[in-house]
């Protein structure tokens, strides 16, 4: 997982450990090879992206100052992902055409929410109406097998008129035949900017054993519904597992109308105090052939805005899956989609 470390403040310098001299105030990095720093940048993020990947991969930083750097393996399949970012991100910001902007969604891609910021938006809406969006891809996750990966980050919409949207996006990819493409794209408002500094490294998978993709969906599946009993629990002794013993440390709630929330228990009491909805089972779970990533989506019932959610689970070490992220967006229309 890598980032470009600029801030702002005058340091275009990529570090592995994402910081600059200006910025010493920040917590430190931790200093295992590989691990991001994610910051949302103001130089062109592709060239930059690019800059960071070849220098902030493991071992890279020693290769790159002997000038013989080769990427590996990992590194060329970040490279792809950052170069299907900027092509989504050319197509929305110069308005793009019908054509243009469907050529990166998978055929049975799933758009979710009443914010789209990706390629379906510019295919539906009416050429005066979609205004403009600007998505900065802040961190990515990938499959070891580098076949299914999600980038989230900062997007701003326009439409012409003085109030801009801001929010967060969380995009899906798969890749299909060499290609990236866009299997599950959603997003949230959050009505003013956010630093993914301050939201710290972002969930990874770490998981290296055996793979099963059939045991791993069953794994899933069954995590799924341990999470709804602990969530609907209300008393002790109703047989639910723990919630903490589901949920990555670092897990995030992106939730519409919402800042981010991050950490485990953070997570736990933003769902006792806003969270009253039932979940039903996952109509799509896509898992990775590393079988140490995966993506489901829903629907829910509440109350609240909202009536779909999609979780991201990675597995650990250990071969336990944690739910690592858990995205509500604004009301949908899954039939739509």
């Amino acid at each position: 997982m890598l980032v470009v470390a600029h801030d702002g403040l005058g340091c275009g310098t990529v570090h592995r450990a994402g910081e600059c001299e200006s910025d010493r105030r920040r917590e430190e990095a931790p200093d295992h090879p590989g691990e991001n720093r994610p910051v949302q940048t103001t130089i062109p993020f592709m060239s930059a992206l690019v800059l960071a990947l070849l220098l902030l991969a493991p071992g890279a930083t020693r290769a790159h100052e002997a000038g013989h750097h080769e990427p590996d393996a990992e590194e060329r399949a970040l490279l792809s992902i950052v170069a299907a970012e900027r092509a989504l991100a050319q197509d929305l910001s110069a308005r793009a055409t019908h054509a243009a902007a469907t050529r990166i969604l998978a055929r049975d891609a799933i758009v979710l929410g009443t914010e789209r910021p990706a390629a379906r938006e510019a295919a539906r809406a009416p050429q005066d109406r979609q205004g403009t969006i600007t998505r900065e891809p802040a961190q990515i996750g990938l499959t070891r097998t580098h076949d299914l990966a999600y980038s989230t980050g900062p997007y701003t919409r326009n439409r012409g008129h003085p109030s801009e949207g801001q929010g967060l996006f969380l995009t899906v990819w798969r890749r299909e035949r060499n290609e990236w493409r866009i299997v599950l794209d959603t997003a949230v408002r959050t009505g003013a900017s956010v630093d993914f500094v301050e939201l710290g490294p972002a969930p990874r998978p770490s998981y290296a054993g055996k793979t099963s993709i059939e045991a791993a969906r069953s794994q899933v599946q069954a995590r799924e519904e341990a999470l709804q009993r602990a969530r609907s629990a209300t008393a002790p002794g109703s047989g639910a597992p723990p919630l903490r013993t589901l949920l990555a440390d670092n897990v995030r709630l992106y939730r519409d109308g919402a800042a981010p929330v991050v950490g485990a228990m953070k997570v736990i009491d933003a769902w006792r105090e806003h969270d009253d909805a039932a979940y039903q089972r996952p109509q799509t779970l896509l898992i990775g052939n590393g079988a140490d990533l995966a993506v489901s989506h829903g629907a829910r019932k509440s109350k609240a805005a909202g009536d779909a959610y999609v979780h991201v689970w990675l597995r650990d070490q250990a071969g336990a899956w944690h739910l690592a992220f858990e995205v509500i967006p604004g009301t949908s229309t899954l039939a739509d989609d």
